[in-house]
């Protein structure tokens, strides 16, 4: 595990990085990518409208085979709705929701009853 200066070392210099980019998909892909050097194996950033409707997905340490089924296992607008509801109010953070895998929760939550063992390394 990386010690916590090491981390914000990561998370400054990356971070600073982001200026440099134009897009606005440019700048949230060098946000998941610094997130994934500070020891996540995969990181995921999808874009909702109003409606729960995902429009736009970003991910960082995912094959294309895993992008692949990520994008054909799409949730229905109600089911993350759902998952957006009172029943994670314990993972936001501000606007954002950050359910951490290792949580057995969270992994059924967000699993919608499909495997959800922890991988080995």
């Amino acid at each position: 595990m990386l010690s916590e200066i090491h981390i914000l070392d990561i998370l400054s210099s990356n971070f600073n990085r982001i200026r440099t980019y134009e897009t606005l998909d440019e700048k949230c892909q060098v946000l998941i990518d610094t997130l994934r050097k500070t020891g996540w194996g995969r990181v995921t950033l999808s874009f909702l409208n109003s409606k729960f409707e995902r429009k736009k997905t970003l991910y960082s340490g995912y094959t294309e085979d895993l992008i692949k089924i990520a994008e054909e296992k799409k949730l229905a607008p109600l089911k993350r709705k759902e998952l957006l509801s009172s029943m994670v109010e314990r993972w936001l953070i501000s606007s954002f929701y950050c359910m951490p895998w290792r949580d057995v929760k969270a992994r059924t939550i967000v699993s919608s009853r499909r495997t959800i063992e922890i991988p080995k390394s």
